[in-house]
């Protein structure tokens, strides 16, 4: 069994997840906004309306800080007997995934990033490396050795 527990501080994981949280807000709201367009038709009032509200809407989930929506967890363990990940986010239910359904798990130098069948499903599975209360990195890297992969940081 390995475990992290406590409040993921790193500033890369936080803003990983908050770019991450926000590009699906963006997505969700356009589409939504474009279908009341589309179901409105001629209805000139409510479409100006829209058309005024989406960029409003749309920028001011750009300015909120990653810091206030990224889904971090404060606790994640690993459960190599039982084959699963729990994930433990404050005021959301336990998440589990099954650790045969991790498709990548990606080293980010100070904290590690799941992925499953989709990129979106890993929201909420990140793993701090200095927060690990139970087990050692050696032994995460052992049961994860197959899919984890080194990500190397972009250069500005």
């Amino acid at each position: 069994m390995i475990e992290f527990k406590g409040k993921v501080t790193s500033k890369n994981a936080i803003k990983s997840q908050g770019r991450m949280l926000k590009t699906i807000f963006i997505i969700s709201v356009a589409i939504a906004m474009l279908l009341m367009l589309i179901l409105l038709g001629a209805a000139w009032f409510f479409r100006t309306l829209i058309l005024i509200m989406m960029p409003v809407v749309i920028i001011g989930i750009i300015i909120i800080p990653n810091r206030f929506i990224a889904p971090l967890p404060e606790r994640l363990l690993i459960d190599t007997e039982e084959r699963t990940i729990v994930s433990k986010i404050k005021g959301v239910n336990e998440t589990f995934k099954m650790l045969d359904d991790t498709t990548k798990v990606e080293d980010h130098g100070d904290y590690y990033a799941f992925c499953f069948n989709n990129r979106i499903s890993g929201l909420g599975f990140i793993a701090q490396k200095d927060l690990i209360t139970q087990g050692t990195i050696e032994e995460f890297e052992e049961i994860f050795e197959e899919v984890l992969v080194r990500v190397k940081k972009k250069s500005k």
